[in-house]
């Protein structure tokens, strides 16, 4: 494979991941807090926000390894999409790792100001 069609691949592949990040983050969390999904699970369950994003990676990583084992063979949905799903994943990772470096500093200097989505939760559990 060339330089440039291993470029095409990186180009290709971050327009399809951020797409997919917009689409389905739509579905899971609200444009106020992108990671409310993972806060709010983690409230409810009694862990912090980067184990639930540790169990929800994981079942991609999960359908990676088995394409891995089988020799390429995967039954459900194309590979390409569990790819695409651990990159958004992997950038969700990100974001968690920014929002409670944002937090703890906020927290030092008295300006944090609770989650900013109204409900039970009044402590982000990191």
């Amino acid at each position: 494979m060339t330089t440039n069609d291993l470029d095409s691949i990186f180009e290709s592949t971050f327009q399809q991941i951020t797409e997919l990040s917009r689409s389905k983050g739509a579905d899971y969390a609200s444009d106020a807090d992108r990671l409310s999904n993972f806060k709010d699970q983690a409230a409810k369950l009694g862990l912090t926000p980067y184990q639930v994003w540790a169990v929800y990676a994981n079942k991609h990583w999960d359908a990676i390894n088995a394409f891995v084992r089988n020799n390429g063979q995967l039954e459900s949905e194309p590979i390409e999409s569990r790819v695409h799903d651990i990159l958004v994943y992997s950038i969700l990772l990100l974001g968690l790792i920014e929002d409670k470096k944002r937090v703890t500093k906020e927290k030092k200097w008295g300006l944090y100001d609770d989650h900013p989505i109204q409900h039970e939760i009044t402590e982000i559990p990191f």
